[in-house]
C-alpha cells in the first residue's frame, strides 16, 4: 500500500462465540491512532507509514479453542524521488547536449519533456526513457527547459527541477559591403552582417588588428568608419567575427583612395597680336582629370 493511505485486512471464520485478536508479528495490537478493529474480523491500518510495514495475523477463539490465520505481509510503497536534478547546459550549435538525473531505488522508468512536450527517441533524441537524455545536432530551436518525471503508483508523477539548454551560435557572415573607391577626405564605411547570436568583432587592415582612435571608429563592431581618408588608408580590410564556438573572417574589402588633382603646371600670362591665336596650357597630377577653362 502507499505511504499515507489506509489499508484493511480481513478474515472470515465460522463458529459460535468467536473473538478476534490481531497481531503484528507476535505482538497483540490494540485500537489506537494507527489501528482500528483489532478485536474484530476486519483490521484497518490508518495513515500507513514505514512503521506499519510487517506481517499481520489474526487469532480467532471460540469455546472450542483457538486458531491463527496465515500471515499477511503489509509493505509500503514509497514514491520515487530525485537525488540529483538536471543541470543547466550551454553548448555550441551543431554539438550534442546531455541532461542526466539520479533517482531513488524506487524509480523504474523515466519520462523526459521539453517544456510540456514528451520526448521520444529519434534521430534528435536518445535515452528518452532513461536517466540520461542526449540531444543531437543542437540548433537554436532546441533551446528551452527540460525536465524528467518518474511514474508514481501512489499519486501524481514526480517531476524534477528543470535544466536549461542554452545554444551558442557558430558565427556566420551573411553579407559583406562592397569594395570602395572614394576621394581623399571622404568617409569610408565598411560593414558585415551576421546570423543570430552573440558575437565579438575585430576589424583588420592587411591582417593587423585595428583599434579605435583618431579618424578610425567601430573597430570592434559590425561597421568600421574612417573619416577624412588619405592615400595611406588604402588597402585590404577584413572583419573577424568570433564567439565561444569559433571564429570566421569576412572576405576582403579593398579601399582605393583617389587623390585630389593638383596642378603640375599653371597657364602662363601671355601676349598675342589681335587676330592671332593664343594657346594657354595646364597640366594636372591625376590621370583621367577633366578640365574646364574660365575667363
Amino acid at each position: 500500500t502507499c505511504d499515507g493511505n489506509s489499508t484493511t485486512l480481513a478474515v472470515i471464520a465460522t463458529g459460535a462465540g468467536l473473538t478476534y485478536q490481531w497481531k503484528k508479528g507476535s505482538t497483540n495490537i490494540n485500537d489506537d491512532a494507527t489501528f482500528a478493529g483489532t478485536k474484530t474480523s476486519q483490521l484497518t491500518i490508518k495513515n500507513v507509514n514505514a512503521n506499519a510495514a510487517g506481517t499481520y495475523s489474526c487469532v480467532i477463539t471460540s469455546t472450542c479453542g483457538s486458531v491463527s490465520s496465515s500471515n499477511t505481509t503489509v509493505s509500503i510503497s514509497t514514491p520515487p524521488s530525485f537525488t540529483k536534478a538536471p543541470s543547466n547546459v550551454s553548448v555550441c550549435s551543431g554539438a550534442s547536449a546531455t541532461f542526466s538525473v539520479t533517482a531513488s531505488a524506487g524509480a523504474t522508468s523515466y519520462v523526459w519533456r521539453k517544456g510540456n512536450t514528451i520526448i521520444t527517441n529519434s534521430s534528435k533524441y536518445s535515452g528518452a526513457t532513461t536517466a540520461t537524455l542526449t540531444i543531437n545536432n543542437i540548433s537554436a530551436a532546441d533551446e528551452g527547459t527540460y525536465t524528467c518525471s518518474l511514474p508514481n503508483s501512489c499519486g501524481a508523477d514526480i517531476v524534477s527541477a528543470p535544466g536549461l539548454l542554452t545554444v551558442t551560435q557558430t558565427p556566420t557572415i551573411t553579407a559583406t559591403s562592397q569594395n570602395l573607391n572614394i576621394c581623399e577626405d571622404a568617409v569610408a564605411v565598411m560593414s558585415v552582417e551576421t546570423g543570430q547570436g552573440s558575437f565579438t568583432y575585430q576589424w583588420k587592415k592587411k591582417n593587423v588588428n585595428l583599434n579605435d582612435g583618431g579618424k578610425i571608429s567601430g573597430t570592434k563592431s559590425p561597421q568600421l568608419l574612417i573619416t577624412g581618408v588619405a592615400n595611406g588608408d588604402a588597402g585590404d580590410y577584413t572583419c573577424e567575427v568570433r564567439s565561444t564556438c569559433g571564429a570566421t573572417t569576412s572576405r576582403v574589402i579593398t579601399l582605393a583612395v583617389m587623390s585630389r588633382p593638383q596642378f603640375l603646371s599653371q597657364p602662363a600670362s601671355s601676349q598675342a597680336c589681335e587676330g592671332s591665336p593664343l594657346t594657354l596650357t595646364a597640366e594636372a597630377s591625376t590621370s583621367g582629370t577633366t578640365y574646364r577653362w574660365k575667363k
